[in-house]
Order: structure tokens, then sequence, then C-alpha cells
């Protein structure tokens, strides 16, 4: 399929993405990040290898979410100054996490 074919079933796509997301936007995202990788490939490709590229976009851009998450971070209070020990005790933390 070309692209022009691709986007004839772009209701199709986004509704996969749907499935995998649970979330309009995340969905409407990751069939436009679709659209780009598909723009790149020169080769006739599948309706199971838009879907593979969709999870795989998916889980991709769900590793990105986890890494940049607040609640994976550690924050030092601003109003106290840190100590050696302080550090030392926060990368044990890092470190057990």
């Amino acid at each position: 399929m070309d692209l022009t074919q691709i986007a004839v079933l772009d209701k199709k796509w986004r509704a996969i993405a749907f499935n995998l997301t649970n979330e309009l936007s995340l969905a409407d995202d990751l069939v436009q990040e679709l659209y780009l990788v598909l723009h790149t490939i020169e080769a006739p490709i599948s309706e199971n290898a838009i879907r593979v590229i969709l999870n795989k976009l998916y889980f991709d851009s769900k590793k990105e979410m986890e890494w940049a998450h607040p609640d994976s971070l550690f924050f030092l209070e601003d109003t106290l100054q840190p100590t050696e020990q302080d550090f030392t005790e926060l990368e044990i933390t890092l470190l057990t996490a």
C-alpha cells in the first residue's frame, strides 16, 4: 500500500491507536507518528506491518512517558542545603529502586 491508500484507512488506524492508549489525544499523536514513519518507507507495506509499527510506537512513547513521570524522580527540598550524607542516601535510594 502507498501512503494515500493507507490514509484512506485513517479511522481504522486511529481506532487501533485508541485501543492501545485509551486516550484520544495520544491516539491522534500515535497515528501522526505512524504517518511520519510510513512516509520514509518506500517498499509496499501490509496492514499487519502497520499494526506492528503502531504497537512499537506506542511502547516507545510509553517508555518516554515513564521516564519523564514526576513520581519517578527524587527531589531535594529547596530550604535544605544538601550535605555529602544526603547525596549518599539519595544514591543508595536510586540504586535500590
